[in-house]
């Protein structure tokens, strides 16, 4: 088998902000599973030149690692390549997208998945032709993102703080115009989240997505603005409830177009601020990614009542 590794040199597990990878490790275990493999460390900067040079050599597979930005630009080079599938190596902070495909925590988990070679076909999403893995936001999310930034070079606030004081300052609600597969939903909103596949809204619940199949985008928008409210739907989250409430709606559908009063957006992508131009054109891509991860569970049998 024919493998390229690329690792986010600012992945979490290489940044400090956990436990700092042994490459030669790494490199080990990959040897010990049968991979053998070209490997490049490349910086955040330069992460999308060497994913396209490791598949300029046309691999049959790919190994990311690093968390979900990562993940989603490895992504948006294999899409549409079924002959290269997409090995992942959960090195980031929160890794939701290995979650959701049944993929550890611990590098030995993720090791395993790539080693057996079960390939799985799942869904992707774009908007304005980029390629995301986990979701896409506008409005509360990426704005409080870039205050929290600011506030961390101005002030040296810690990360959780700043995040905290920016979220209370961006709470403004925006006037929206949706066409879910042409059907238009007008509302004010503070925050539009549109995923790829259907997330489980309880805030414990550690894979947020039973499918990444369905062919499905989900659009989430509220009505809440201020803090307290925005808390108390937090609360109905924890209780799985938070869909029984009139200030939280949902959508699915296979396209969506975001409007706004306005020029660009700042939007939130698979964890990553950018501006793009509005409007916001999204549309799911089935099957369109083969990616190595742990056989789907069995579906659970239905008993009678």
């Amino acid at each position: 088998m024919r493998a390229a590794v690329v690792v986010n040199a600012s992945a979490g597990a290489l940044s400090g902000t956990r436990p700092r990878l042994d490459r030669a490790d790494l490199e080990s275990r990959l040897r010990a599973a049968g991979i053998v493999a070209q490997f490049a460390y490349p910086s955040p900067d330069r992460l999308c030149d060497a994913i396209d040079r490791a598949l300029a050599g046309h691999p049959d597979l790919l190994v990311a690692g690093g968390g979900d930005g990562t993940v989603s630009a490895a992504a948006s080079g294999l899409t549409g390549c079924p002959q290269t599938a997409l090995g992942i190596l959960p090195l980031g902070t929160l890794n939701h997208f290995c979650k959701d495909l049944g993929i550890g925590g611990g590098l030995e988990d993720a090791v395993a998945a790539i080693a057996r070679g079960h390939a799985r076909e799942v869904d992707v999403a774009q908007v304005n032709g980029r390629i995301f893995v986990n979701n896409c936001s506008v409005g509360a999310y990426p704005e409080a993102v870039r205050r929290r930034e600011r506030l961390r070079e101005r002030d040296g606030h810690p990360k959780m703080l700043a995040m905290a004081l920016a979220s209370l300052a961006v709470l403004r609600r925006l006037r929206v115009e949706l066409r879910l597969d042409g059907r238009i939903a007008a509302c004010r909103t503070p925050a539009v989240l549109v995923s790829n596949n259907r997330y489980d809204t309880r805030l414990l619940k550690e894979d947020r997505r039973e499918r990444l199949d369905s062919g499905e985008l989900w659009t989430y928008t509220t009505k809440a603005e201020k803090p307290l409210h925005l808390a108390w739907l937090a609360v109905r989250a924890l209780f799985g409830r938070l869909e029984e409430t009139d200030d939280f709606e949902s959508w699915p559908s296979h396209t969506v177009r975001l409007s706004l009063p306005r020029y660009d957006t700042l939007v939130g992508i698979d964890g990553e601020v950018l501006r793009l131009r509005l409007p916001l054109d999204f549309k799911i891509l089935p099957r369109a990614l083969r990616v190595l991860a742990p056989e789907e569970p069995s579906p659970r049998p239905v008993s009678a009542r």
